[in-house]
């Protein structure tokens, strides 16, 4: 939760309620499982668990990062069209 929060310089707050019925989604859904090994065990704290994208999440990851790639282009132009047309409007 910090590091999403750290990542985003505060602008996204995940909660512990958002993140565990997103876990429990996408453990419902097949996308993610849950894994036995703890990296050391004598670190992490009791309910701590630790989770991976199976390879469908993974698919789904990689196709949902390329449609929204897809949509900064597209976006990026027409804001470049808005700024030269508002530009054009106050030149006149």
């Amino acid at each position: 939760m910090r590091s999403v929060r750290e990542s985003t310089d505060g602008k996204v707050r995940l909660g512990p309620g958002t993140l565990c019925s997103s876990i429990k989604s996408l453990l419902e859904e097949r996308l993610s499982e849950e894994l036995d090994e703890r990296e050391d065990p004598e670190l992490s704290a009791g309910r701590r668990r630790y989770h991976r994208l199976t390879a469908a999440g993974r698919k789904l990851a990689r196709s949902e990062a390329e449609r929204l790639a897809a949509m900064v282009v597209p976006l990026a132009l027409i804001a470049v069209l808005i700024l030269k047309a508002v530009l054009l409007y106050r030149v006149k």
